[in-house]
């Protein structure tokens, strides 16, 4: 069931846009509030896709995520990036902007950041940054695997056979890690809500539309793998062909 507030959802991000922009334009963003920047361009695309019904709404904002992150990365300390943190990689790749993806994975930190984050989340990226946005031999990329295989110390990681599924070029292995971690995200946005520890302008977005799970199939589409028409919280719509401008500097017009 869709949120009745979606407008106001809408409307209350394209306000924190305008807001945070000046801050982003004139370099005094910390890495958190381009995150938040990112994020509020997200659930604006989100929330106009289920008002309106056309994917290019949503194709064009995570476009515009993607390309303000890649466009304030370089000007972020070493000290405080973290690989991990980068939805907006995925939202570039949601949206095919290939071309931003690169840049992004291009400039993030190479070594984990052990105060930010988790080594596994961190291996994770990186493993699907080397594998689609740098040409990295197999072993490297075994060795990534191995290293976060290692990390899980046997703990079941939907993630990681993603991973494992294009370095094996198993197709079948994808779809079925890809559909356990479709139900085990299902499962935390219903807790979250029974609990009320996520908000409804939270659930009505992002818990209803995954876009790393739409990013993920954009890359198994690239590896070569089959993919479906509908999936959970991933729908044909939005799966369709980005018809959308790319332009690295939209997102400093955010708009109403």
């Amino acid at each position: 069931m869709s949120s009745k507030f979606l407008t106001v959802i809408r409307s209350n991000a394209s306000f924190v846009l305008n807001g945070v922009l000046p801050k982003l334009l004139s370099g005094k963003a910390d890495f958190r509030r381009a995150l938040m920047f990112c994020l509020n361009y997200r659930r604006r695309g989100i929330a106009s896709l289920f008002v309106s019904g056309y994917p290019a709404t949503l194709h064009q904002d995570l476009q515009r995520s993607g390309a303000a992150f890649a466009a304030y990365l370089p000007s972020i300390k070493e000290a405080n990036k973290a690989t991990s943190k980068s939805a907006p990689f995925f939202d570039a790749i949601a949206c095919e902007d290939m071309t931003t993806a690169r840049a992004i994975a291009r400039n993030s930190r190479a070594a984990l950041n052990a105060e930010e984050e988790y080594e596994d989340d961190f291996l994770y990226v990186t493993f699907l940054m080397k594998r689609f946005f740098y040409q990295t031999p197999a072993a490297d990329l075994q060795a990534t695997l191995d290293r976060y295989r290692d990390v899980l110390e046997g703990a079941e990681d939907h993630r990681f056979s993603i991973c494992e599924s294009f370095l094996l070029n198993r197709n079948d292995l994808f779809e079925a890690s890809l559909e356990k971690l479709i139900q085990q995200r299902d499962e935390h946005y219903r807790q979250g809500m029974e609990s009320e520890s996520i908000l409804e302008e939270e659930w009505a977005t992002e818990g209803k539309l995954f876009v790393e799970g739409l990013a993920l199939l954009r890359l198994a589409r690239a590896h070569g793998f089959s993919i479906q028409e509908n999936y959970l919280f991933i729908p044909s719509i939005a799966l369709e062909p980005a018809r959308i401008s790319i332009d690295p500097d939209g997102w400093r017009t955010p708009g109403d």
